[in-house]
């Protein structure tokens, strides 16, 4: 009788040095029966070493998967490669597939959450799956809160549901994020997806001076020597690229914002203007019908003290309201109208004898 441990021909020998070389479909099976515990932190990363032996992936993975006579855990390890692959390759319709038709034999693994989050991640994106995938992110970032991976994928919702929907993220969320992505780089710094990650996340945050410095340590850190290199390095320059646009729509923000505040004062000062030239009619009218009933020095005086008083009053304004290019001519007339105010209205013989001095 068949087992599932006897169709691993464990005398089958794998020469780690060779690139790509698995043969055999024992030998792919060895590799899957040596991956750690889901739970471990190198998990992820092992399973990725398998993919790049790989030449067929998702066919000789697939023999795997669908054969009963291998243990749960070679099975579950080879759809897990399987849904790397088809990430990794942008084939998100087989993803979701694969998730559908495989859920009520490995549901109860802990991965299943960060597939289900993926799974949806890789729809439409709209509000409602953007919950969703961080919904389930989230439940396996508190089931495992030392896997890098789940970390970085919870860090990763949270940037897509701040790109879907800037309104359906706070602060907090936001910096729940940011712990996770460093504690994630904390395990393992030398994964430059992780800093591409966090690049994106502060540049939602508007941290751009730090964003720039986490996406150039991305992008030196990538190892060229594997597969999708090229492809990964276009993924850091498209967030070099969008950075760049944030912080440039930002500082247009902020001067279109200084611009509308300018315009409103323009305004205020406008309706203030407007005002105060009809009070000066109003001055002006009120002074010509009080000088009828006067004799000519005392008329001439009211006249000339109105006068002095709307010199005061433009002059005051016009510092008031161009205080940052103040020029002397304008102090000279508020000197101006100030004397002609104190002159005739404290010292009203002074008119006379200028009259006279006219006269004569």
């Amino acid at each position: 009788m068949t087992t599932k441990n006897s169709r691993i021909n464990h005398s089958d020998k794998v020469n780690k040095s060779d690139h790509r070389n698995i043969l055999n479909i024992n030998q792919l099976v060895i590799l899957l029966d040596g991956l750690p515990d889901e739970n471990e932190q190198s998990y992820a990363f092992k399973a990725r070493e398998i993919l790049d032996k790989l030449d067929n992936h998702d066919m000789i993975l697939v023999n795997v998967l669908d054969d009963d006579n291998y243990k749960e855990s070679v099975r579950f390890n080879a759809l897990y490669c399987i849904l790397v692959y088809f990430w990794q390759e942008r084939e998100f319709f087989k993803y979701r597939k694969f998730v559908d038709k495989y859920e009520d034999i490995f549901s109860n693994h802990l991965m299943y959450l960060t597939f289900r989050s993926q799974y949806y991640s890789c729809k439409v994106k709209n509000v409602s799956n953007c919950k969703l995938a961080l919904e389930y992110a989230h439940r396996a970032k508190e089931e495992a809160q030392n896997l890098p991976n789940i970390l970085h994928l919870f860090t990763s919702t949270v940037i897509e549901l701040a790109e879907t929907s800037a309104k359906s993220v706070t602060i907090i969320n936001f910096n729940e994020a940011e712990l996770s992505i460093d504690k994630a780089i904390g395990l393992n710094g030398e994964y430059a997806r992780y800093y591409a990650t966090k690049a994106n996340l502060l540049s939602l945050m508007g941290r751009y001076s730090e964003a720039k410095d986490m996406i150039q340590k991305a992008i030196e850190i990538e190892p060229s020597g594997k597969n999708g290199y090229a492809l990964r390095i276009g993924d850091y320059q498209i967030i070099r690229l969008k950075i760049q646009f944030l912080e440039h729509s930002n500082i247009l923000g902020q001067q279109h914002k200084e611009s509308v505040v300018k315009l409103e004062e323009v305004r205020l000062r406008i309706i203030e203007l407007l005002g105060i030239l009809s009070a000066i009619i109003a001055i002006l009218v009120t002074s010509t019908q009080a000088g009828k009933g006067m004799v000519f020095n005392d008329a001439a005086r009211l006249l000339v003290i109105a006068g002095g008083v709307i010199l005061i009053v433009f002059s005051s304004y016009s510092i008031i309201f161009f205080r940052e290019k103040l020029r002397p001519s304008q102090l000279l007339v508020l000197v101006f109208g100030s004397l002609l105010v104190f002159v005739f209205m404290y010292l009203p013989d002074n008119l006379g004898i200028i009259l006279n001095f006219i006269n004569k």
